[in-house]
């Protein structure tokens, strides 16, 4: 019986070490953000609504494709987009004006363009919001230049 106490405890304290540990590991955050579905759609609408194609000409993104839309992965990349948004006095205020809300910043990217948008976070994608135009940015893939929409 004092054997089975003994190992008891030894396993309680095994577990609680173990747990105290495992909370001190740091967690990495990446600077690129998740895709959701209203955020592909919304560069969806950039790319194919009728209405959209003078901001299409203007950009040069009239070649750009549906099928070309992905989040942006490349951390390199989402670094360079963080600095150039940090470094424009008025997209950095709207970056952070969000935090603590329900909405967060995306980067997209097609062949030769990124998108940079703030949207709804992927849970509420499924809620029906109204409110102001948002912001829309399209940077040429070398960050030579930018065109900001409101949608």
């Amino acid at each position: 019986m004092k054997i089975n106490k003994k190992i008891f405890i030894m396993s309680i304290s095994l577990f609680f070490m173990l747990n105290a540990n495992a909370q001190r590991i740091p967690i990495t955050t990446s600077s690129c953000t998740s895709g959701s579905r209203f955020a592909h759609f919304s560069v969806k609408l950039f790319l194919t609504l009728p209405d959209r194609q003078n901001s299409r000409i203007e950009t040069g993104a009239i070649n750009e494709t549906v099928d070309q839309i992905a989040v942006l992965e490349d951390e390199e990349a989402c670094n360079s987009l963080q600095n150039f948004i940090s470094s424009n006095q008025k997209f950095d205020d709207i970056n952070q004006s969000i935090i603590g809300t329900d909405k967060q910043m995306y980067f997209y990217k097609t062949d030769n363009f990124y998108y940079v948008f703030w949207a709804k976070k992927p849970e509420f994608d499924d809620r029906y919001g109204t409110g102001p135009k948002s912001l829309f940015i399209v940077i040429k893939n070398d960050l030579s230049q930018f065109w900001e929409y409101y949608f």
